[in-house]
């Protein structure tokens, strides 16, 4: 609302009167006073001055345009903003030219209550067919309308002030009578003017009511078969939507009261399942049919529970029989891999069982291993029973291993311990041969040493061989010569005016019968040979099988004890080791010792060749007939000799020391290349302040060194022994 006052006339008066030498005209403001209702409005003044002036407010919400002008008349435009307090809001405009001041009183009246209110009709009864309906709204805010219900619709949201709004009711679609509510509230602000609300209520369609029992149908995993009672006295079908295949409706339409059936296939899977099945009424009109529906819910199966104990079987090589217990909440098979060596007693079952593996025995050296794999015919649980089968282990034992015949021979009898099959050989069948040759476990072996004309004793091996793995045990069989040719005694010089005599053979031990004897031949030396030894740890006179040297000062005990040779038995300390001054005057100081010793090769067994004093003379060494010597090489191949030429040199007392290596924890080590023979001699170190330990000195021999040398580490160490016997 804008309000205008015009005084353009009093104006140009009051001017002419100050040219007319009246006094000059005052800033002067029409209408003097403002004063609005709450909704504030728009106010326009004429402001008179002689000067430029300006304009100022004293609240927010006075605005004025222009705030200033030049002096005569001016137009001044103001607006005023709705109070939205409910006290009355006051205010002035100061006007100043300079010289003169005036104010302009501005009053707003305090904001009126909010009104909101319907004031037709706030109950409507409409009929089943709908309609259209106008209420009236009386309000000084704004406000909107809503419903509650989709069936009648508001035609507008949102208004202010007085207004009417039309709702849309449509057609009903059931049987029931319903209602529906209007609301009719402040929108924003007038919140204390509360709501008001309109009830229409719409008759129901001419539909006849429907109800089905049960409304819910809970299977179990089996499914099953079930009956729904229907009560409607229209006619009505019965369905389900296209994609549920796990149940089907039999007698799906009837009018009036009837049934229909529902078979539920039992379950494949182990998650629930859930369909609905719908029954609606059957109508030729346009109203929307009853419509009933039916839940069915069908359980899913259990989850296959599938065990077996044990999940292993480890078997030995005589394989066994083994149960295993299956637990099972569903039926299962069972499959084998391995059955080439074990089967199952059962291959299915249903629910838990009791399943026999029986493993085979075994004659391969190789393990085995198989499993059994046991299925659920639901969701292909699987458990597997891992299945290892040992490998055999062959052993095989035989007793006695040397048979010593004379040259008559004869018969003996070998007992074998075997737990698999075995085959024998013989190296010279001429000399032994046994039967059975071949057997499986433990036999009894009768061996066959055939009589000889020879001069020379004859050797052979009976080797006895598992089939599986190859374990080998040998027999040697010694046969006898006709006539035994002694060595010829001969005496060798071990100091200035001390001769002795060197044993004939290196000391052996025999630990099947206890027995000490010297090698039936000089070059004779057996290594690894289980029950027969010619290898000592230093020391071991009365403890041979001793794996730990005995460190005794001047211990010399190899020749306490009886010693075999050939016919001979020779009583107890009738020999004894050569010392280490022994050695060296043997090997060296004697007369014209670096000639009377060399290496050679005698029977393809390397060594070292020692000759007595007396084969040298005045034209040198003197050899039997058709033999030569290099003296003092180390090298083995300087002097080859057959047995033959061998027992030529025999004849005159030669000596042979065969290369025997040693024997280091079980392991023959330079058999064939070196010689290592004890001395009695020991030697004191010192190794502390006060302390002393005691070494074994030891000769040996090989074509890189020889000599004698102190024995300080791996007292475990066996070497040969060969005895001296001082001449009287």
């Amino acid at each position: 609302m804008k309000h205008f006052i015009p005084f353009v006339c009093i104006v140009a008066v009051l001017f002419a009167a100050c040219k007319n030498g009246e006094p000059e005209l005052k800033l002067k403001v029409e209408p003097s006073v403002i004063t609005c209702p709450d909704t504030g409005g728009d106010y326009e003044v004429e402001l008179t001055s002689a000067n430029a002036w300006t304009a100022d407010v004293s609240e927010s919400w006075i605005k004025l345009t222009p705030a200033s002008g030049e002096a005569g008349t001016s137009t001044v435009r103001i607006k005023i903003s709705a109070n939205k307090e409910s006290a009355e809001s006051t205010g002035k405009i100061t006007f100043t030219d300079g010289a003169n001041t005036t104010e302009l009183p501005v009053t707003r009246a305090a904001k009126a209550p909010a009104q909101l209110s319907v004031v037709s009709e706030t109950e409507i009864n409409a009929p089943r067919d709908g309609g259209e309906y106008t209420i009236q709204v009386e309000s000084n805010i704004r406000w909107s309308a809503s419903s509650n219900v989709s069936w009648a619709q508001v035609s507008k949201g949102v208004s202010q002030n007085n207004d009417n709004v039309t709702i849309i009711v449509s057609p009903a679609t059931t049987p029931e009578e319903t209602v529906a509510t209007i609301t009719v509230a402040p929108y924003g602000e007038g919140k204390e003017a509360g709501e008001q609300t309109v009830t229409i209520t719409r008759g129901g369609s001419d539909a006849t009511s429907m109800s089905v029992d049960p409304a819910k149908i809970d299977a179990s995993s089996d499914g099953g078969n079930y009956t729904v009672n229907v009560s409607t006295t229209a006619k009505w079908r019965a369905w389900t939507t296209w994609d549920v295949d796990w149940f089907k409706l039999s007698n799906t339409e009837g009018e009036g009261d009837g049934t229909f059936g529902v078979t539920i296939d039992p379950a494949t899977s182990t998650g629930d399942m859930t369909g609905i099945i719908t029954i609606e009424e059957v109508r030729t009109d346009n109203y929307k049919p009853v419509v009933s529906q039916v839940t069915v819910t069908r359980k899913g199966k259990a989850a296959a529970s599938l065990s077996v104990t044990p999940t292993k079987t480890d078997a030995p090589a005589a394989g066994g029989e083994f149960p295993v217990t299956i637990k099972s909440n569903y039926p299962w098979t069972a499959s084998v891999v391995g059955a080439k060596y074990f089967s199952i007693s059962i291959n299915k079952g249903d629910g838990d069982a009791t399943m026999i593996v029986t493993v085979k025995p075994t004659t391969e050296e190789q393990e085995a291993t198989g499993s059994v794999t046991i299925t659920s015919s639901f969701g292909g649980e699987q458990a597997r029973i891992n299945i290892r089968r040992a490998a055999m282990v062959p052993q095989l034992r035989i007793y006695p291993v040397l048979i010593s015949s004379t040259a008559d021979g004869g018969e003996y009898t070998l007992n074998l311990t075997a737990n698999c099959a075995w085959k024998g050989t013989s190296s010279d069948t001429k000399v032994a041969s046994f039967y059975p040759q071949s057997g499986t476990g433990s036999a009894s072996i009768s061996v066959i040493v055939a009589p000889t004309a020879l001069e020379t004793s004859s050797y052979a091996t009976l080797t006895f061989t598992t089939d599986v793995g190859s374990v080998t045990e040998t027999v040697e069989v010694r046969r006898g010569k006709v006539q035994q040719t002694q060595l010829a005694k001969r005496l060798f010089s071990i100091a200035d005016g001390k001769k002795v005599y060197i044993s004939p053979g290196n000391l052996q031990y025999d630990q099947s019968t206890g027995k000490w004897s010297f090698a039936e031949y000089q070059y004779e030396c057996i290594g690894l040979r289980a029950r027969v030894r010619d290898l000592f740890v230093w020391g071991a006179g009365d403890d041979p099988t001793s794996e730990m040297g005995n460190i005794l000062k001047n211990n010399d005990n190899f020749g306490m004890n009886a010693i075999y040779y050939q016919d001979n038995v020779y009583k107890p300390n009738s020999w004894r080791l050569p010392t280490r001054r022994d050695l060296w005057y043997l090997m060296g100081l004697r007369s014209n010792g670096i000639r009377l010793r060399g290496c050679a090769t005698v029977n393809n067994i390397h060594g070292l060749v020692l000759f007595p004093d007396e084969c040298w003379t005045s034209n040198g060494l003197n050899l039997p007939d058709g033999l030569t010597f290099k003296s003092n090489t180390r090298k083995y191949s300087a002097n080859i000799y057959s047995v033959d030429d061998w027992r030529k040199l025999e004849s005159i007392g030669a000596i042979f020391l065969p290369a025997s290596g040693y024997m280091y924890n079980s392991a023959l080590c330079e058999f064939g290349t070196s010689g290592y023979y004890w001395s009695s001699t020991t030697e004191e170190e010192k190794v502390g302040f006060s302390e002393w330990e005691i070494y074994p000195v030891y000769f040996m021999f090989s074509e890189e060194k020889w000599g004698d040398e102190i024995k300080k580490e791996r007292i475990t160490d066996a070497y040969s022994v060969r005895l001296i016997q001082d001449a009287n």
